[in-house]
């Protein structure tokens, strides 16, 4: 039985306990869903993955490192682990210092215009898209389907780029109300 080590990803210190879990939980739950034993530096944040050469599931093997960097990144571990799950979410991780360079005031207000009064900008993002977003550090993490991605992506692109809330959340609200149009228009012709 021959096994192969697969680095998985780099996380922040601070994310080190969350990866684990109380008693280890989280990553027991890791290794149940993925069929791979999972090592945790727990010095440098590295997190490396064995798996059985014999039982490898090569989408498994392939989604693994998405779900680590989305619970380093700030999401929650029971959101994350459903990436392994299934098949059609994905991760999208943007970085803010492309709109600041490293400017950490800039980084602040940034984060602070995404996230709105009481979290009310990130929520109606979320509940729009269908996405659960993380705000850390200077990334924001995006976990979702594929069209709720591209709406989440481009909404934060909008506030990023200095557009009103109001303007991102219209222009979202108008895409939802144009897809569920779209979707009753294909019930209506296959009916």
């Amino acid at each position: 039985m021959t096994k192969q080590i697969q680095p998985l990803a780099r996380i922040p210190m601070s994310r080190v306990a969350v990866l684990i879990g109380v008693k280890g939980r989280t990553r027991k739950e890791l290794e149940r869903i993925s069929g791979a034993k999972i090592l945790i530096d727990s010095q440098t944040g590295e997190v490396t993955a064995t798996w059985d050469t014999l039982e490898i599931d090569p989408i498994l093997m392939m989604k693994m490192p998405d779900a680590v960097k989305a619970i380093g990144r700030g999401i929650p571990p029971k959101k994350a682990m459903l990436m392994l799950k299934d098949d059609e979410l994905s991760i999208e991780i943007i970085d803010l210092r492309k709109w600041t360079g490293k400017r950490g005031t800039q980084i602040n207000r940034l984060r602070s215009r995404l996230i709105g009064r009481d979290g009310r900008i990130r929520s109606l993002i979320e509940e729009y898209t269908k996405t659960d977003i993380s705000i850390h550090g200077h990334t924001v993490t995006v976990i979702g389907h594929h069209e709720g991605l591209a709406d989440a992506r481009q909404t934060i692109e909008m506030i990023l780029n200095g557009s009103e809330h109001s303007t991102a959340i219209r222009t979202l609200e108008r895409k939802r109300k144009n897809r569920k149009e779209q979707r009753r228009m294909i019930d209506y012709i296959q009916l």
